[in-house]
């Protein structure tokens, strides 16, 4: 920041701390970028090997969800729209549907059944990977959920899953 040397800024407290937070910032995200650069320079064939010879520690330990939902204000809503989400295979509600949406949830990294309501847990377990429910209520208002992905107890997580976790383990050593 050479433009405050020319005009006594950094005599100033406050700017002077916003200045070193701003560096700071600089440093952290240059960080970041390093790393996160470094992970997918690491070979896929040590990514491999290690999964392999640590595999146990994949494997999960109480069945784990993933999914969405899409909340509506009224029964009627959340009926026309199941129809349309069937005929779709989708949670995306037709144009004239869309404003009825209240809330969207989408759970992209597998959760704990132990940290789901068990009202949604009755759902989620009664699905097939890729099925969407019936309208049920959850939250005081009408919900369409769809299981995108489970993973029982005992099963192991796919190397998908963790290919980002190893790579850092991999750098970190």
């Amino acid at each position: 920041f050479p433009s405050h040397d020319k005009t006594n800024f950094d005599e100033k407290p406050d700017i002077r701390g916003e200045l070193k937070r701003m560096e700071e910032t600089f440093l952290l995200v240059k960080f970041n970028d390093h790393i996160a650069g470094n992970t997918t320079n690491i070979d896929a064939d040590k990514i491999s090997n290690f999964y392999a010879e640590n595999m146990e520690q994949y494997r999960v330990e109480e069945t784990g969800y993933k999914y969405e939902i899409v909340f509506f204000e009224n029964e009627n809503n959340a009926n026309l729209s199941h129809a349309a989400f069937n005929q779709n295979n989708s949670l995306v509600p037709p144009s004239e549907l869309a404003s009825q949406v209240v809330r969207r949830e989408s759970v992209n990294s597998f959760v704990r059944e132990s940290q789901i309501s068990k009202e949604l847990l009755s759902v989620l377990s009664s699905l097939k990977i890729g099925e969407i429910s019936r309208p049920f209520l959850l939250d005081n208002m009408h919900a369409i959920a769809r299981l995108n992905d489970r993973k029982n107890k005992g099963d192991y997580l796919q190397i998908e899953d963790v290919r980002e976790i190893i790579a850092l383990e991999l750098l970190s050593n």
